[in-house]
């Protein structure tokens, strides 16, 4: 459990990703979602709010999140800003892109009431996954990629392991 929004941690998020990778693996046709919420940017809004009001922020955008996604969706503070949602058993895209543009709405909203936030923004993204990836670590890879280009996109952006994989190699 992550002590701040006692939601899942990292370690226990990787541990439900291998898990839903071996069953798309298995299966063959197993599809399953990861909609990421980059709080962006971090460092300055941590720095503005002090710790205790940043946690209890953290722990705002956690209630959030329950509240919005289902109660079999494994949601993850991820890293200090990132939440990384795991959404199985998809049998297409429009599942999570539907739930990670629910949370873009949401989230831009709850932002935009706390007057005190100017210029933090909740960038949300969708990255498809299936049997086509051979590993967690490659799944992470393209995760970070899609936070990269959320952080430049207005609005929440899908991106599959073909767009991600072009990406690879570029300056990303």
């Amino acid at each position: 459990w992550d002590s701040t929004t006692h939601l899942y941690n990292r370690d226990f998020f990787k541990v439900r990703l291998t898990y839903s990778l071996e069953r798309a693996k298995q299966i063959g046709t197993n599809r399953f979602g990861i909609v990421l919420v980059d709080l962006y940017p971090f460092g300055p809004l941590a720095r503005k709010l002090g710790p205790q009001d940043l946690d209890l922020f953290l722990r705002e955008i956690a209630q959030n999140l329950k509240r919005a996604l289902r109660p079999t969706d494994t949601i993850a503070r991820f890293d200090a800003g990132l939440f990384l949602v795991l959404i199985e058993d998809v049998p297409d895209d429009t599942t999570p892109a539907r739930i990670a543009s629910r949370l873009e709405r949401e989230l831009r909203d709850f932002i935009l009431h706390k007057r005190q936030l100017q210029g933090v923004r909740a960038c949300v993204g969708m990255v498809s996954c299936g049997s086509g990836y051979a590993s967690v670590d490659e799944i992470l890879g393209d995760i970070e990629i899609a936070r990269r280009l959320a952080r430049t996109e207005k609005g929440q952006v899908h991106y599959d392991r073909d767009l991600l994989q072009a990406l690879r190699g570029a300056v990303y």
